[in-house]
């Protein structure tokens, strides 16, 4: 019998809360990746969301070979967890000032948070300005900290509503 891992528990956690979301109608899923990288031997699971395209967020979980070595051989003295990163992304044009975005996301998600830009003016070959906003947890999540990952997903979808 397949014993999931944390990475996989989180994950389940995550992902259905977005769905119920999408189904009641308070956002809509726009993309979501299940990935194994062989190489690296590590996982990424990513969903990307929007109230009304306009800002979209995604959401990303990953785990590496350390973290499930750990949880694998049970070492003792280290605990399993995964990383998780919020990216918001939106189009780029004189109304948005980066400065005042970013005053809007700590007054709203707190200033312990580590919160970069980057401007992207070309997409796929195709002249765009578009501004991602990522909010780095720099910390593991853990199971016994899911309510915490429920609250940051509250959080995410208050950030889209509020600003599409």
């Amino acid at each position: 019998m397949f014993d999931p891992t944390v990475f996989d528990n989180i994950k389940v956690v995550v992902e259905g809360d977005l769905y119920d979301l999408d189904l009641d109608g308070h956002l809509q899923i726009i993309d979501r990746k299940d990935l194994v990288d062989l190489a690296t031997m590590s996982r990424t699971f990513i969903m990307e969301v929007t109230v009304d395209r306009s800002l979209t967020a995604i959401i990303s979980l990953q785990t590496d070979i350390k973290q499930l070595a750990i949880e694998i051989n049970n070492l003792i003295g280290d605990k399993p967890g995964c990383y998780m990163q919020l990216t918001f992304q939106q189009a780029l044009n004189s109304c948005i000032a980066i400065n005042d975005w970013e005053a809007n996301l700590r007054k709203k998600w707190g200033m312990h948070w580590r919160i970069s830009h980057q401007v992207i003016q070309y997409v796929n070959g195709t002249e765009e300005n578009v501004l991602k906003t990522t909010i780095h947890l720099d910390h593991l999540i853990f199971e016994e900290t899911i309510d915490d990952v429920r609250q940051i997903l509250l959080l995410l979808y208050e950030t889209l509503k509020e600003n599409s």
